[in-house]
């Protein structure tokens, strides 16, 4: 999901409304708490890569997603490291993957 946060270093809790509904990517329904995830971008995705600036992408649950009250049964959590995180083992990374134009 895109997001438009009031500030591009500090999160508040009004910057919870200022995500998209539009998918940008889908993981493949696992997600590994362990090491790295691949959310491939489909064509929205990368439409909304900004060349000359910072982009932001939301993380948001199939729940929350799509509008439905999660039951009690379950915890619902998203576990992710991200830039600030200390030390680099778990840096967030980039792969992009292009062919050749010749």
């Amino acid at each position: 999901m895109s997001s438009n946060p009031a500030s591009n270093n500090t999160l508040a809790t009004t910057d919870y409304n200022d995500v998209g509904t539009t998918s940008l990517g889908v993981t493949d329904g696992t997600w590994n708490t362990a090491g790295y995830n691949n959310i491939p971008l489909n064509s929205a995705g990368i439409t909304h890569i900004n060349k000359t600036g910072v982009t932001n992408f939301t993380i948001r649950g199939w729940y929350d997603f799509n509008g439905v009250a999660p039951d009690n049964s379950n915890e619902i959590y998203v576990h992710a490291k991200l830039a600030d995180e200390i030390g680099t083992v778990s840096d967030p990374k980039l792969v992009i993957e292009h062919a050749s134009c010749n």
